[in-house]
């Protein structure tokens, strides 16, 4: 399993430095063709098609899965499905998402055929249940990493669900929410956020937040990365309890950090170097069930130097954000924004944000580029660089507590 995790975070190094390579001949595209794109749903449990009306949406991408358009319709009582009036260009992928009882099921995404102006999809969808039985993590990969305020964690979780459902429901919160399943988190945790930062997807409650999106059939179906702060002291202590079964879990700490692991069932460290210059100690655990809990102990005091504060404080958040977007990208997972939420938000933290940002991405991005004008000695006085540092933390947390109180 190590070695899987290793070979993982080589291709997402690799994926950061990669630079795109010149093409100097490329094959004539066939004009595109005007046409249809029909078909059916499907109940996958019951082997019937659905007789609702769906509300669905044909989406266009290439081939890179950059979304080129998007089309709106609906389903008939037959449970067939027409799009017409469609550019269907060679080299260019379609894909028709249907909402079926409050969860958004997705077609395979299948190329335009030269030469020919109509295309045929199925949409698979599924009952659903609260039974979390078939619901497992299969990777939980923890970053840890020290900076002057605390201990920086980063947790990327990867959960598949075995079952013949989609699970969802399965939690009810304290004021009555419906979540799909809820996670364990420090209780003196501050600062947390999530990715990707879909608004009131994610539920924070004292000790713990639950996720609210369903989950849906297939291995790896659902990935997700939480970051928070907590405080640091000697022999200080990281504690978690399985909501379902976790298949394996790594821990990951910087080399030079000054501190290292030691916990029950725990691997000895493997040193991993990454091709940017970077160590980090990996440290594994296995087969821990539903409702087991875990601790691991640091030993030794951080090192808070030029080395340790500024560079690897963010690449831990930035590594686990690459290896949620590769497993993302890995499985052809779709979600989208809608613009209007990205206006609310601009408008609630009067930040000027470049289209297609978040205003928490735009600050985590000023901590970062704050902390390497630090590294390179650009602060004469340290006092400016921590008070800079905690008003982008206040401006982070406001964000935070926008996004989970939309009223």
């Amino acid at each position: 399993m190590k070695k899987y995790f290793v070979l993982i975070l080589f291709v997402v190094f690799m994926a950061w430095t990669a630079s795109p390579t010149s093409v100097n001949a490329q094959t004539p595209i066939p004009p595109a063709a005007t046409g249809k794109v029909t078909g059916k749903i499907v109940n996958q449990n019951l082997g019937t098609v659905v007789k609702d009306i769906l509300e669905l949406m044909l989406h266009i991408y290439d081939e890179e899965y950059v979304e080129l358009g998007m089309l709106h319709a609906q389903s008939q009582p037959d449970g067939s499905f027409m799009f017409t009036e469609v550019d269907l260009k060679p080299g260019q992928l379609y894909g028709v998402m249907a909402i079926y009882e409050d969860v958004i099921y997705l077609s395979e995404a299948i190329p335009a055929v030269a030469g020919s102006d109509q295309l045929e999809l199925e949409v698979p969808v599924y009952d659903t249940t609260t039974d979390l039985t078939a619901v497992q993590i299969d990777q939980m990969h923890i970053l840890f990493n020290f900076a002057a305020d605390g201990l920086e964690t980063t947790e990327v979780y990867i959960l598949s669900n075995q079952g013949e459902r989609t699970v969802k429901g399965s939690v009810t919160l304290e004021d009555g929410q419906l979540a799909t399943l809820s996670f364990p988190l420090p209780t003196d945790a501050d600062f947390i956020f999530f990715q990707p930062d879909q608004q009131d997807r994610f539920v924070k409650f004292s000790g713990g937040f639950a996720d609210t999106n369903p989950l849906m059939i297939g291995q790896g179906s659902e990935q997700f990365t939480v970051k928070y702060l907590t405080p640091f002291q000697e022999n200080h202590n990281y504690t978690y309890t399985a909501p379902v079964n976790i298949q394996a879990i790594n821990l990951l700490l910087p080399e030079k950090s000054g501190v290292i692991l030691h916990g029950e069932g725990l691997s000895a460290p493997e040193l991993t170097n990454f091709n940017n210059g970077e160590s980090y100690l990996v440290y594994s655990l296995s087969g821990i069930n539903a409702g087991q809990t875990f601790q691991v102990t640091f030993s030794g005091k951080p090192i808070l130097g030029e080395e340790n504060t500024s560079s690897k404080t963010t690449l831990p958040l930035v590594l686990g954000g690459l290896l949620l977007g590769l497993v993302m990208v890995g499985t052809g997972i779709w979600w989208w924004r809608k613009p209007e939420e990205e206006d609310n938000e601009n408008e609630a933290t009067g930040m000027e944000v470049p289209s297609g940002e978040s205003p928490l991405d735009v600050v985590i991005s000023e901590i970062a580029h704050l902390d390497d004008a630090h590294e390179r000695g650009e602060f004469v006085d340290e006092e400016e660089y921590h008070q800079e540092r905690m008003r982008l933390r206040q401006q982070a947390k406001s964000i935070l507590d926008q996004q989970n109180d939309p009223s």
